[in-house]
């Protein structure tokens, strides 16, 4: 928005355009590829940015928080609720129809399950999930407007206390997890919403010691030049993301793998297919201009064809 309005372009419309295009791709990947997609709530929450744009720091600030400290303090107040007061279907038959028709169903009895199943589920706790990454949108857009991640270095302080802050969390809340799940920690509520709570809160920790740590290690040259070998898949996150839902749907479906592997195999998945977009996407962008959905991403919201070929030929990102 801010570099289509310093060109004097309609900076609404592309936006809403561009996050409308979003919205489609997320919905088409929801529904014909896996129903964990978070692209489409990423759009609906995007619109609401909108709203935000020229508004003062100070009410962003304020948003932000209530948006956060709300949500988190329904969470908490969900591991005071006893187990018993809220009843828990049998889910085996229904984990038993998925396992049946995503191990031997054909497409149209995959899509058939995820119409009657998935998508009803997904959508009835859509405005939570909304409401739950709007907060961390707003803490981004602050960040930007402030120029945290052009001028670095004038905020470095914050950035640490907000680096220790966020370790410290995260050491508390990480390791509540196992102890949970193995019964040493217990909660009036009950293991599955306790354990959920958990990483809820842990996920946050660490996403703000994640962003904290990137910015400090890029102060040091040697770390920087090897982060530099990433960049190339931040750069095409959206086809990569769209990719790996690809390439596991074909590998658990030529393996009748669903439902089987354990964590230690999905990390192996996890590791290997990354590694591999590294390296890929480092070779793609050697190449072109921008990643394939990028591409596509970016015709469709100015509404002309785009020349994906880079200028010049091939060379080294």
């Amino acid at each position: 928005m801010h570099r289509a309005e310093s060109k004097q372009l309609p900076y609404q419309s592309l936006f809403t355009r561009r996050i409308l295009v979003l919205l489609i791709v997320g919905m088409a990947h929801f529904v014909f590829l896996w129903y964990g997609d978070i692209l489409h709530t990423y759009a609906l929450a995007g619109f609401l940015l909108l709203l935000f744009y020229h508004r003062q720091e100070k009410t962003i600030k304020r948003w932000a928080w209530t948006f956060l400290i709300g949500m988190q303090a329904l969470s908490a107040l969900m591991l005071t609720v006893p187990e018993d007061l809220v009843p828990m279907p049998d889910q085996s038959p229904l984990i038993q129809k998925a396992i049946d028709a995503y191990t031997n169903g054909s497409i149209i009895e995959w899509l058939q399950f995820r119409v009657a199943y998935e998508i009803p589920v997904v959508f009835s706790l859509e405005f939570i999930v909304i409401l739950s990454v709007l907060p961390l949108f707003l803490f981004g857009f602050l960040a930007a407007k402030r120029g945290v991640f052009e001028r670095t270095e004038e905020f470095i302080p914050a950035i640490r206390r907000v680096w220790w802050i966020a370790l410290g969390l995260s050491a508390v809340l990480v390791p509540m997890i196992p102890l949970i799940q193995f019964g040493i920690v217990t909660f009036p509520a009950s293991i599955s919403i306790a354990v959920q709570t958990f990483v809820t809160w842990s996920g946050l920790s660490l996403s703000a010691f994640y962003i904290t740590s990137l910015l400090l290690l890029y102060r040091n040259e040697r770390a920087k030049r090897m982060l530099k070998h990433l960049e190339p898949v931040g750069r095409m996150a959206l086809s990569n993301y769209l990719s790996q839902t690809i390439i596991v749907v074909l590998i658990v479906r030529v393996g009748h793998l669903y439902g089987t592997p354990g964590l230690a195999l999905g990390l192996v998945f996890s590791l290997v297919i990354f590694t591999a977009q590294i390296f890929v996407s480092r070779w793609w962008l050697a190449n072109y201009q921008f990643g394939p959905a990028e591409w596509l991403w970016r015709c469709l919201t100015y509404g002309k064809f785009v020349s994906m070929k880079r200028k010049g030929g091939s060379h080294a990102i």
